[in-house]
């Protein structure tokens, strides 16, 4: 813990009146925690000075508060950090201001406080990241970064300090292959996000584990929905694995990477897919992962930029998710998948249901490209 918050918490608490709360967020009721969260962070004025006692106790807290099975109550405990965040910001531009003006210790001790709990909050949040920890404590700080990163103070900057944490980096590139798909979506949202900062640590990582080059060779042995997605994301986010120098020329520069990028998978599946009379799933073809880093990709494309693929390219895509639809009609349209191949076929992930879901997969994934 920082130096601002280097006092001994019940003593620190104690001075201002807020060892009560100690208590209260700590409580083995869920309900009682969420309503002192919410009493601690309330103010009639959205720049009212937040007092470093509340912040110091907050950040012994949030420990507490981040154990929570119900979604419904993670949900209330986002909402309160997105105002309280919002708080400390519109609380630290109006004091900036001030200290423009003035050359007040006070307002420097109060905006030390502010830069103390932020990166207090950040090392919290970070390490709710680590694998052996609940899938309620990483979708939850997960979702509460994104609102860190754009707090905005005058001697920080989070997202900058994000893009060059490796250990941050490192733990969502390991959070892109957890099971759960909120997870994934986020985890690669953030490393996207992370990824538009001009000097980040992101693409150092990708190639120095060789991370889209394992992804793909594991969706293929295992023909898994999770492992499939994971590969789609590694391929989409690696297309913006880093930011260009001159700004104005950053649309071109991600546009044209994830383009070319985009374009080798398309060569890639219609090659693959001419040269096949059906689809199984013990292939080493990464066949879903290709189709999904082609959505991703396209997602990114178009709401960051706002652009679309000229019509070759597009009715390339198309012209491959008919063709996916061909290979997987049969084994679909059949009424006893045992006898829709004559193939001894021992592997565990050979048998009728696995082709029946390794088919419907590819016809979803190819329906979700169009």
């Amino acid at each position: 813990m920082s130096k601002a918050f280097g006092r001994k918490e019940s003593e620190a608490n104690a001075e201002d009146g807020y060892e009560v709360f100690v208590s209260l967020l700590s409580n083995a009721d869920a309900h009682v925690r969420i309503r002192a969260y919410h009493v601690l962070a309330a103010s009639f004025s959205t720049s009212a000075i937040i007092p470093s006692s509340a912040l110091s106790c907050l950040i012994s807290s949030f420990r507490f508060l981040y154990d929570d099975a119900d979604a419904h109550e993670r949900g209330e405990i986002l909402s309160v950090t997105r105002r309280l965040l919002k708080r400390l910001q519109s609380s630290a531009a109006t004091l900036h201001k001030k200290e423009g003006m003035t050359t007040s210790a006070q307002i420097r001790k109060v905006l030390k406080s502010y830069a103390d709990f932020s990166t207090d909050y950040y090392g919290f949040l970070k390490k709710e990241l680590v694998p052996q920890l609940s899938y309620q404590r990483h979708i939850l700080a997960l979702q509460t970064f994104p609102a860190l990163l754009q707090i905005d103070l005058p001697d920080i900057s989070l997202k900058t300090v994000a893009a060059e944490d490796i250990f941050l980096i490192k733990a969502l590139l390991n959070l892109v292959t957890d099971p759960f798909e909120d997870v994934r979506s986020t985890a690669s949202g953030l490393l996207e996000n992370i990824s538009t900062t001009k000097r980040n640590a992101l693409g150092d990582a990708l190639q120095s584990a060789d991370i889209v080059r394992k992804a793909n060779a594991l969706s293929s042995s295992t023909s898994r929905g999770d492992h499939a997605d994971a590969a789609g994301r590694f391929v989409a986010i690696s297309a913006f694995d880093s930011a260009p120098e001159n700004k104005a020329s950053e649309d071109v520069a991600h546009v044209s990477r994830s383009h070319e990028t985009l374009l080798n998978n398309t060569n890639l599946l219609e090659h693959y897919l001419a040269s096949v009379t059906g689809l199984r799933p013990t292939t080493d073809f990464p066949l879903h992962a290709m189709l999904l880093s082609i959505v991703y990709m396209l997602q990114n494309v178009q709401t960051r930029h706002g652009r679309q693929l000229v019509e070759a390219d597009g009715l390339r895509i198309v012209a491959i998710c008919r063709r996916i639809w061909h290979l997987v009609h049969d084994q679909l349209c059949v009424d006893s998948p045992e006898t829709a191949t004559n193939e001894e076929v021992e592997d565990i992930i050979g048998g009728p249901k696995d082709l029946l879901a390794y088919s419907w997969r590819a016809l979803r994934d190819s329906r979700y490209v169009e």
